[in-house]
């Protein structure tokens, strides 16, 4: 039975390798086994199961087995367990070689999910053994939690699974297992690998679990360690979690055009690629004014400019609404008064899209948020701002202020003017990007300004033109098309003829386009006609009723 179960030919074959061998030579070498046993086994001539046992000496293992079967035949029930508990080992640890250190992270998490083996009794055998080191299970987790699409991964083949739930558990297997119960403070290394379970559940929604993580290493840091390490990604967490400096989860105050009902909404309520909790409340104060009392302090020059940390302070403070707090930090930190421009430094754009956020969202004054930016720019000349900064710079423009008070978009095309002089002046095209491009295209229709809409596609959609009509990308092409579009129905609407078919003759891309281009003019420009012929015999009809009304009254002068 017990060769028929664990050493078959197929599972020595499978596991053709000294490892296999010597662990099942190993597990049976604790029985003593009487000479003449021993010599039976040598005698024996089993092929594939010859292997060397105990130095020099050879013998076979079937054969020993066979010899433990009939000269000790009671406690064969336990070496039976004891070899097949083995050879299930030895094929979790040929699954770890084949997954893990073929960097398949996915595949190996889903084989212990199906094993149930995700817990800290497994995963601190596979340590202790040695099978798995500290450093590889760490990259292994490392890789799990920057897998962008782990939840299609794992829906895919195990439908049922919260892929969430499984790295929260994943979270706790790793406290237990990589750092212990140990009271001694977290390295940097753990320190990093659990920010980025908090930095994971946040992208997630899941912000109690971030909170959970976040406080396991309050727990055993404490604030006044990691400011004194600058533990830069510990403290963008707190702030981020306690100290309100998360602005997707902002509200904003709307109002519909034609009532005066207004609602708060959240910023990231309507973006597809963001997932937000039920609840954010974050309420700590004082903690946000320690940190930034803090970095204040900070004379050594890696604090001196620190832009990631720094956005993150602005914006808590504009959660808070202390807009004074705010220009008191920037001026003091990065607005210092000098008579010349630092040329060696940059500001990144994420700190003055933070900036511009608490500004224009907390305070409303869009105004503000631009002289700080006119004294950034001035201040640092080389700071590249790319295309996320101008892309939330329009976004801001859009949703500040009353739809009522803005209809024509004055804020917004103001915006697109700073973004056209920025790169003119740095005698550097404006490149495509279909977030702006998007954005402004709502614009110009609402406001039906076909004038600029030519502008952005003579300086946006330049390449279009240049590159070959192969590698032209659908969805971009559409988006051309919708520029198109506006800017012939503008002309068209307004009576113009030759200028549409100007337009069309230079800012086609192809002979398909032009006869669509030209069919789409048609179309509106009958409308134009009709709206005409109506509005003529509107005209018309007036005339005439004008006239009956001065011949009635002369026939009733007439009369008296």
């Amino acid at each position: 039975m017990l060769r028929s179960v664990c050493l078959g030919p197929s599972i020595l074959k499978a596991y053709n390798s000294r490892v296999a061998v010597d662990y099942l030579a190993t597990a049976v070498g604790n029985i003593d086994i009487s000479s003449g046993a021993k010599e039976y086994a040598l005698d024996r001539n089993v092929p594939g199961a010859v292997m060397s046992y105990h130095g020099s000496e050879t013998l076979s293992l079937q054969g020993r087995l066979h010899t433990l079967e009939r000269a000790n035949p009671i406690p064969f029930a336990k070496i039976d367990s004891q070899l097949c508990a083995g050879t299930d080992q030895l094929r979790k640890v040929h699954i770890f070689h084949r997954h893990l250190k073929g960097g398949q992270h996915v595949a190996f998490l889903m084989e212990i999910i199906r094993g149930n083996s995700l817990k800290e009794e497994h995963v601190g055998e596979l340590l202790k053994n040695g099978e798995v080191t500290k450093s590889e299970f760490a990259t292994f987790v490392n890789k799990i939690l920057l897998e962008k699409d782990l939840k299609a991964q794992l829906s895919n083949d195990i439908p049922d699974a919260v892929h969430t739930e499984i790295l929260m558990t994943l979270f706790q297997v790793y406290c237990k297992t990589i750092v212990g119960d140990t009271q001694e403070r977290l390295t940097s290394l753990q320190t990093h690998d659990i920010n980025l379970f908090v930095k994971r559940f946040i992208d997630e929604g899941q912000l109690g679990k971030a909170q959970i993580c976040l406080q396991y290493i309050m727990d055993k840091q404490g604030l006044e360690f990691v400011l004194e390490k600058r533990d830069v990604g510990t403290i963008r967490h707190f702030l981020q979690l306690r100290c309100g400096a998360l602005p997707k989860y902002w509200k904003r105050r709307l109002k519909a055009s034609n009532t005066r009902i207004s609602k708060r909404k959240r910023l990231g309520d309507n973006s597809v690629s963001c997932n937000l909790s039920n609840s954010y409340k974050p309420l700590d104060e004082k903690s946000l004014l320690k940190i930034m009392e803090f970095l204040l302090g900070e004379t050594s020059s890696q604090g001196k400019y620190s832009s990631s940390l720094d956005a993150t302070i602005v914006y808590s403070l504009g959660y808070l609404g202390q807009m004074q707090l705010i220009d008191k930090f920037l001026k003091k930190k990065w607005l210092v008064p000098t008579s010349e421009a630092v040329s060696d430094e940059t500001a990144k754009p994420e700190l003055l899209i933070a900036a511009l956020s608490a500004y224009c969202i907390q305070n409303g004054n869009m105004a503000k948020g631009l002289e700080i930016l006119d004294q950034f720019v001035n201040k640092f000349p080389n700071t590249h701002l790319d295309n996320v900064f101008w892309r939330r710079l329009i976004q801001l423009s859009i949703c500040i202020g009353d739809p009522n008070e803005n209809k024509k978009g004055e804020i917004s095309y103001a915006c697109w003017n700073i973004m056209k002089q920025w790169h003119q002046g740095r005698n550097i095209s404006i490149p495509y990007d279909q977030g702006i491009l998007l954005q402004m295209y709502d614009l110009f229709k609402s406001t039906k300004n076909g004038k600029t809409a030519l502008d952005v596609i003579s300086t946006c959609f330049q390449s279009f033109y240049l590159s070959p009509e192969h590698l032209l990308v659908p969805n971009e092409v559409g988006l051309l098309n919708k520029y198109q579009k506006l800017c012939i129905r503008t002309m068209a609407l307004k009576g113009n003829y030759h200028k549409p078919l100007k337009f069309i003759k230079e800012w086609s891309i192809n002979e398909g386009n032009r006869k669509e281009l030209y069919d789409y003019f048609i179309t509106h420009r009958k409308k134009y006609d009709l709206r005409q012929d109506r509005i003529r015999l509107h005209k018309k009809l007036l005339q005439k009723r004008y006239d009956d009304m001065e011949e009635e009254d002369m026939l009733l002068g007439g009369l008296w």
